[in-house]
C-alpha cells in the first residue's frame, strides 16, 4: 500500500517549472479552504516557491532573446511586477559575499534571514531580495540560483 503524501509532496508535485499554478487550483487539488492552502504553502516555505518562479523566469529570458513585453505575453506573466522581475540585475558583491557567508555558515545551523539580518546589521527588506530562508536542506541548492536571484 502506498503511502499518502504529505502536505510538502504536494507542493512540490504541482510546482511546474514553466509557472506557478493558482491558488484556486491548489484548493482543488489540496481539498482544503483558501485559509489552508496559504498555511500549508507558508510550511513548505512558499515565499521561496516565488522566488525560485522568478529565477527561472530570469534565466529563461536571458536564454530567449525575446523583448521583455513578448517574453511576459508568450509564458502569460500576469502579475504587475513581472516587467520589474525580469529585469533584475544580478546581486552586487556586496550581497554576493552575504550569499556565500549565509548559505554557507549559517543556513545549514538552522538560522532564519531576520537573525543573520540582526547578527550583521542588514536591513532585511534589502536581504530578501537575495536571502530565502528555503525549507528542506538538501532539497534546493541555493547556489544553482545564485545567478539569477
Amino acid at each position: 500500500m502506498k503511502n499518502k503524501p504529505t502536505m510538502a509532496e504536494k507542493v512540490i508535485a504541482i510546482h511546474q517549472p514553466q509557472c506557478l499554478i493558482r491558488i484556486a487550483a491548489m484548493m482543488q487539488i489540496m481539498g482544503c479552504s483558501r485559509t489552508r492552502t496559504y498555511a500549508n504553502l507558508r510550511l513548505v516555505g512558499g515565499q521561496s516557491l516565488k522566488i525560485i518562479h522568478w529565477a527561472w523566469h530570469r534565466l529563461r529570458y536571458q536564454q530567449s532573446g525575446s523583448s521583455l513585453i513578448d517574453y511576459i505575453k508568450k509564458n502569460k506573466l500576469n502579475q504587475r511586477t513581472a516587467a520589474k522581475q525580469l529585469r533584475r540585475k544580478q546581486m552586487s558583491a556586496h550581497w554576493s559575499r552575504h550569499f556565500d557567508n549565509y548559505y554557507q555558515n549559517y543556513w545549514p545551523e538552522g538560522w532564519t534571514v531576520a537573525d543573520y539580518c540582526r547578527k550583521e546589521g542588514l536591513v532585511q527588506s534589502s536581504a530578501r531580495r537575495y536571502l530565502v530562508d528555503f525549507p528542506f536542506i538538501g532539497l534546493i541548492n541555493p547556489f544553482v540560483l545564485k545567478p539569477w536571484l
